[in-house]
């Protein structure tokens, strides 16, 4: 096996999405980058004996992607269950349920995942129970739309209905006519009655064949945007066995609707001693909710036709401040969840405050989750705080009808205000808020470009930026935000080698052909992470996602003591091709000295 540098020559290499400038080759040693350079007597010069050499042909190379808030868990939690996702009409989304519910005993639930929503359905509404009743199925089914609603069968209900008896149970909301329920305790409760979660060698499999998803579409870096301790233990687990095929930094969820006290213990709860350093796994800081999403947030101006919030606030300001002194008390940051406009303001004040009183070093440390609904003023005060902003204009492309009906056309022309923004000096870097907005970088980046939402309109396209901009976001941006722009973010030597490689250059192609631009390869660290054509081979193995399902139970950790462990989810057991029987393979195997995490 090499164990010299690897040489990597393309069409394109940018170190940068910005400045335009470009190289042919690119030398990779001990995970990072040596060098850029224009001949392969320079590329040869800088890379010594012996090397290996891979030729990407037309490809471009560019810095990897980073997610600055996505929601793996959420995707991973989903792999078992019916998917929805795909479903364009009522029918297509019955005839999923239907499948699934397919030669299930009677009795046995039928679950779906929660990536997907109304508004991609031709007809813009939810099933109704007497549909899920019409498919005939033998058991109780909970159609899960988000965290927060849910649609049952008569079947499901009636269980639900047998159970409210119990000590302290939830009754049953008089809206179970249309079988939509909006109360989360009854969501979690018809959970456990379908059979709880899968094993945690399980969980660990799905996370892990989740982020290789991340990694198919050049992801190098996420920010995961809530983990409590068990989820936690997930991660932790991929770490220890060395299959975190992307770096990850976590935020210590806050459960949302906790009451002042409740929330104090939470981040008290919060584990120290996870190491601040390690490149692949970090628990950076607090996430606290503030307001709701696009039916309840916090909107300034005049709202849409159907807005009928009265109480969008999650917390008072008295008690955020709170929250937000302790969290900087027990670690390096905080990230609260403000949509609308007056909850920016709310955690602007906060974060003021906290500056004020060296709770907070520097203001990079604070960062205002989500921030769509931005009054020119506050935008003006964001950038003069220098706190940061993880924006999220893909909710924008999914729910651009939903943000016209609650908040209105002039409020839905300014959702997402990243050019406005980018143009004021906000420290913003963009994110997905996936695994219900498409967590894909190149269609958010195609959305920030062109302002065209999921039904081929447009909405706010004064907010439209270049492409350059876009990509820039999704990069340095990103790594600026997660305060690691001395480490990744750009392809510059002594940088890790976290890189993508493009079938076509995300610069000059046509801007509709972006979405769809190939990832040919994407590195993490100078190893490849998602690798189809084995372009790399014989430089350092692929992590591989084999079907191995005989050994990988077996060869995870056991649970450890603060995770939750039961029997196997009864859901359907249908899940995406990419998560069949997955497990990624140890990198450990490798020996180059190109794969920096292996000397």
């Amino acid at each position: 096996m090499n164990q010299g540098a690897a040489v990597l020559t393309a069409a394109a290499i940018r170190p940068d999405y910005r400045s335009g400038r470009s190289y042919r080759y690119l030398v990779i040693s001990g995970g990072k980058v040596r060098a850029l350079a224009d001949t392969a007597a320079q590329a040869a010069r800088a890379a010594g004996s012996p090397a290996f050499w891979a030729d990407l042909g037309s490809a471009c190379v560019g810095p990897g992607f980073i997610d600055t808030h996505v929601h793996a868990l959420q995707a991973a939690a989903d792999v078992r269950l019916v998917s929805l996702r795909q479903a364009a009409s009522l029918r297509e989304l019955l005839s999923a349920v239907r499948e699934g519910a397919l030669g299930r005993p009677a009795g046995q639930w039928t679950v779906s995942g929660r990536n997907w929503h109304e508004s991609q359905l031709r007809e813009g509404r939810l099933p109704t129970r007497a549909e899920l009743d019409a498919l005939g199925a033998a058991g109780p089914i909970l159609l899960r739309r988000g965290s927060h609603l849910g649609v049952l069968n008569s079947l499901a209900l009636a269980r639900l209905e047998a159970d409210a008896g119990r000590p302290g149970a939830e009754p049953i909301p008089a809206a179970g006519g249309t079988g939509h329920v909006h109360s989360d305790a009854l969501i979690a409760r018809a959970l456990e009655l379908a059979g709880g979660r899968p094993a945690f060698a399980e969980r660990c499999e799905d996370l892990a064949a989740v982020l290789a998803r991340f990694n198919a579409r050049g992801l190098t870096s996420i920010r995961e945007a809530g983990v409590d301790g068990p989820e936690l233990a997930l991660f932790q687990a991929l770490r220890q066995r060395d299959w975190l095929s992307l770096r990850c930094d976590l935020l210590w969820r806050i459960a949302e609707g906790s009451d002042l006290d409740s929330a104090v213990r939470q981040i008290a709860d919060m584990p120290p001693g996870i190491p601040a350093q390690d490149p692949y796994l970090r628990l950076t800081g607090v996430k606290a909710f503030v307001d709701g999403r696009i039916a309840d947030a916090a909107i300034g101006g005049e709202p849409g036709r159907e807005d009928t919030c009265a109480q969008p606030f999650r917390v008072t300001p008295a008690d955020l401040g709170v929250i937000v002194e302790q969290a900087l008390r027990r670690s390096g940051g905080i990230g609260c969840h403000a949509v609308g406009d007056a909850a920016v303001r709310v955690v602007l004040d906060a974060y003021e405050r906290a500056l004020a009183a060296g709770w907070a070093r520097e203001p990079r440390q604070l960062v205002i989750e989500h921030a769509l609904n931005c009054a020119p003023e506050t935008v003006r005060r964001l950038a003069a705080s220098g706190v940061s902003v993880s924006a999220h204009p893909g909710i924008v492309y999914e729910f651009a009808e939903e943000i016209r009906r609650y908040w209105g056309e002039t409020n839905a022309a300014r959702a997402a205000p990243v050019r406005d923004m980018v143009s004021a000096g906000v420290r913003v870097a963009a994110g997905s808020d996936g695994d219900v907005p498409p967590f894909d970088p190149l269609r958010g980046i195609w959305f920030m470009a062109t302002r065209t939402d999921r039904s081929g309109g447009l909405i706010g396209e004064d907010q439209a930026i270049a492409r350059n901009v876009a990509l820039d976001l999704y990069t340095r941006c990103g790594a600026v935000l997660l305060g690691v722009q001395a480490r990744r973010g750009e392809l510059r030597p002594g940088l890790d080698a976290d890189l993508v490689a493009f079938s076509a250059d995300p610069l000059s192609c046509p801007v509709d052909e972006l979405p769809d631009i190939e990832i040919l390869l994407t590195l993490v660290g100078g190893r490849a992470v998602h690798d189809p054509a084995r372009l790399m081979e014989g430089a350092c193995p692929l992590w591989l996602i084999r079907r191995s399902s005989s050994t990988a139970t077996s060869s995870m950790p056991a649970a450890p003591a603060c995770s939750v462990t039961s029997t196997s989810w009864s859901g359907t057991a249908r899940s995406p091709k990419w998560a069949r029987g997955a497990r990624p393979r140890p990198a450990a195997a490798c020996r180059s000295s190109i794969c920096g995490a292996h000397t």
